[in-house]
């Protein structure tokens, strides 16, 4: 049995996320603000588009060892 481990750290050198593809129609609109509080549409695009991007800065790397 190989041992797995992982290490996790910040990189965006080949990721980008286009912020000009934020669209929400009213329902989600209504949705996000009810679940975040966050009632300004700028203010809840930019807490979205914040928090879509932390996962697109963590890199995972696992190594299996025999």
């Amino acid at each position: 049995m190989g041992i797995l481990w992982a290490s996790a750290h910040t990189s965006t050198d080949n990721i980008s996320l286009d912020p000009n593809l934020y669209r929400l129609d009213p329902t989600a609109l209504e949705f996000f603000q009810q679940q975040t509080g966050i009632t300004e549409e700028d203010d809840l695009k930019h807490h979205i588009l914040a928090v879509q991007a932390k996962p697109f800065a963590v890199v995972i790397t696992s190594i299996d060892v025999h």
